[in-house]
């Protein structure tokens, strides 16, 4: 892999056992702004040739005669240099060998399990696509328990209460919980399953269906792609599975909450002189492919830094081709960790060190309700309707519901919560002064910001 990689070959030929080959391998092969070899396989089943075939991958018998192959593999190279993203190849089969047409539909992973891809839906929810794509909306938060999952679970509920079509699916290689939260059995982990079903083919809507587990909470139903069940699995969700499991997702239902782990660091290139995995390539890639972003941190002197500094990292993450809203959501607001009035004591720390991006909205901290939802394995729709943190997350859901619309009818600039230049240049400002007095918060950020900026 590592000659593969090293810009002066031209085509990496596999024979032989190929059920490893797939998007990992696709994936590894890549080389960033540089010269990418093409790829081929020589196989004697026909139906290892249709998948790989839907994966892009030029495959053919190994029974085809020298010459032919010899033009084979030449056109796959030509073919290969044409195009930015490869070439899909059509199987050449030699004489007598089976033949399957070369417009045949390509093999994937329903095939195995007796589904028919061709059978009628009577509704959607058989797995019939979407007419336009559904939104993806990534939770993510810094390291220290800000309740990123509590928040996923709850924004999905009430999206789902809000009549949306919802998955919630669980990224984070970590500490997955989802399925703990939500009283399920941890027996099977759903992403790992999609992700592993992905990496062999092209999986379907309806296969991906099949793997999530619907529950009805509230009055409602979501759909749940549970979490890895141990952390060291993690190898399990590859960046490009990953990547193709979100895309079909958006296919299948209106709204796809992931709940992401905390990590942004990519330092798995210092230890490796080829592609490795990463383990938070989950993480990156659902920021990657969202179109809303949820910054979740909480208002203390420990929490506040950490959302201001990763939220830099976000917005270095997301896609610059694409419309991103990025909203901070500010969560465990109580005066004891933030001072009287906390709602106000942290607006002002925010607007003299946050982000450009404004506060879209606090979560109270409501410690009792919290605990009975977890406690019973409840959502807080169930456990408790009517409270402070239950009502706020509503609200939450019904702006997210109205910026995903918005986004479907009219693209915007980034984000409607993103400050002007000169609200930024005055913050930045702003940052090399101080107050004879500052709360405890306040203290805290500007001496982080003072480190940060040292």
């Amino acid at each position: 892999m590592s000659l593969g990689r090293s810009g002066i070959v031209d085509l990496m030929l596999v024979a032989g056992d190929t059920d490893d080959v797939g998007r990992n391998v696709l994936e590894a092969v890549q080389i960033p702004g540089g010269r990418s070899p093409a790829l081929a396989v020589l196989s004697d089943v026909s139906s290892e040739r249709e998948r790989l075939e839907s994966l892009g991958i030029a495959a053919t018998s190994p029974d085809l005669d020298p010459s032919k192959l010899v033009a084979w593999l030449s056109d796959v190279v030509r073919q290969h240099r044409e195009s930015d993203q490869g070439w899909r190849s059509k199987t050449v089969e030699p004489a007598g060998a089976e033949h399957s047409g070369g417009d045949a539909a390509p093999w994937t992973v329903e095939d195995d399990a007796g589904e028919s891809a061709g059978t009628p839906s009577t509704h959607r929810d058989a797995g019939q696509p979407r007419q336009t794509p559904g939104t993806v909306t990534a939770v993510w938060g810094p390291i220290g328990s800000p309740g990123r999952t509590t928040v996923a679970i709850n924004l999905a509920v009430e999206l789902g209460l809000a009549g949306e079509d919802v998955v919630l699916i669980d990224a984070d290689t970590y500490g997955a919980s989802v399925a703990a939260m939500l009283g399920l059995l941890d027996d099977s982990a759903g992403i790992a399953q999609a992700c592993r079903a992905a990496e062999r083919a092209d999986i379907s809507g309806a296969r991906l269906k099949s793997l999530a587990s619907p529950i009805r909470v509230a009055g409602t139903r979501i759909d749940v792609l549970t979490g890895l069940t141990r952390p060291d699995r993690w190898a399990e969700l590859r960046a490009a599975s990953l990547a193709q499991v979100l895309s079909r997702a958006t296919d299948q239902w209106s709204h796809v909450v992931v709940d992401c782990g905390f990590g942004l660091e990519e330092d798995e290139e210092l230890s490796f002189d080829v592609p490795a995995p990463q383990r938070n390539g989950a993480t990156l890639t659902a920021l990657t492919a969202a179109d809303h972003v949820l910054a979740i941190g909480t208002g203390d002197p420990v929490g506040l830094p950490r959302l201001i500094k990763g939220l830099d990292d976000v917005e270095r993450l997301v896609s610059a081709e694409k419309s991103v809203r990025i909203d901070p959501v500010i969560n465990k607001v109580s005066a004891s960790t933030s001072g009287v009035g906390p709602r106000a004591q942290i607006r002002s720390v925010w607007s003299r060190y946050g982000s450009q991006y404004e506060v879209h909205a606090f979560l109270p901290h409501d410690a009792k309700a919290v605990s009975n939802a977890l406690f019973g394995g409840q959502v807080l729709a169930e456990a408790s309707p009517k409270s402070s943190i239950r009502i706020a997350i509503a609200g939450v859901a019904a702006r997210v519901r109205a910026g995903a619309e918005g986004l479907q009818s009219e693209p915007a600039s980034r984000s409607a919560s993103v400050l002007s230049s000169e609200q930024r240049d005055s913050r930045r400002r702003r940052r090399g002064s101080t107050r004879a007095t500052m709360n405890p918060v306040s203290r805290i950020v500007n001496r982080f910001s003072r480190t940060k900026q040292g």
